[in-house]
């Protein structure tokens, strides 16, 4: 069954400190995944690991950049008469 969903932090390229999600010991693996309808790919614009941050011990932040572009209305848009 698909949803026309993707995995976000695998489609942009990255060095393995910014793809890299669990860490214990040497074991290093990204287990930790951000989906996105298809539709709106065109919205992220980027998705990666904060290396620095840990949101518990062996685990990384997993972060992603949107763009949401927002609706003006047309009272946005009128001028004011003087």
């Amino acid at each position: 069954m698909t949803y026309d969903l993707f995995l976000a932090n695998t489609f942009f390229k990255k060095r393995e400190e910014h793809v890299i999600t669990y860490k214990s010991g040497s074991s290093k693996t990204q287990i930790d995944f951000l989906l996105m309808r298809k539709g709106d790919r065109i919205t992220c614009k980027d998705c990666k690991v904060i290396p620095g941050e840990s949101v518990a011990n062996q685990h990384r932040l997993l972060v992603m950049d949107v763009h949401i572009r927002r609706e003006t209305k047309e009272q946005d848009l009128e001028v004011p008469k003087d």
